[in-house]
């Protein structure tokens, strides 16, 4: 008996034609970007709920999932707590966000106890895909590594095994037109060319 295959057609929106994109891509990936100011608005639980599930099917080593999560809903008390970890240059602009997410990363394999050097890495993974799923709902997210470590740990009595990687900020951009010029240029900010993020010298596969 041959093998049997089984074809399965997934349907992914590209972006034709792009401004800033030196290929296309999935227009997602373009959309997303890093604001520095929100609006007031809301996030509803059921849409911070897909956000959560959306890291949930994020891969990792060993399927390990070494991610975890403190969560601050706009100004309760583990909000104003994250919210205080921040470095000042950070508390600035983030008066009215309404959602705050300190991500962890559990530094050992549960099922051995031996070190995890790609913890962070699948950390990583799981908060892009919380930020891509926030694009879809037309929510934005910028993530910042400008946060006191040790009083995260202090605060939220982190235990050792754990350690604190980064702060998210999720919510919706501002619609004042007044904002709408300094969002255009926080937006165009230079990605390196293709040929920049190479290790080597040559890369035949990049005209």
């Amino acid at each position: 008996m041959g093998k049997s295959t089984l074809s399965i057609s997934i349907s992914v929106k590209l972006k034709k034609e792009s401004q800033n994109t030196t290929f296309s891509i999935l227009e997602i990936l373009e959309k997303r970007w890093s604001p520095r100011q929100f609006s007031k608005k809301s996030i509803s639980l059921s849409n911070i709920n897909q956000l959560f599930e959306a890291a949930r099917w994020a891969s990792s080593s060993f399927n390990e999932q070494p991610w975890r999560f403190i969560v601050g809903k706009e100004n309760d008390k583990t909000y104003r707590e994250i919210f205080s970890t921040l470095m000042p240059a950070n508390q600035t602009w983030l008066s009215d966000t309404p959602l705050l997410v300190l991500s962890l990363a559990k530094k050992t394999f549960t099922m051995n106890n031996q070190p995890n050097r790609h913890a962070w890495h699948d950390v990583g993974l799981a908060v892009n895909n919380m930020i891509l799923q926030a694009v879809d709902l037309n929510i934005f997210a910028h993530q910042m590594a400008g946060f006191y470590v040790e009083k995260a740990i202090e605060i939220f009595k982190i235990p050792s095994d754990f350690e604190p990687v980064s702060i998210t900020a999720f919510g919706y951009l501002e619609t004042d037109s007044a904002t709408q010029d300094k969002y255009l240029e926080q937006k165009n900010q230079r990605k390196r060319n293709l040929q920049e993020i190479f290790v080597f010298d040559k890369s035949p596969w990049i005209a």
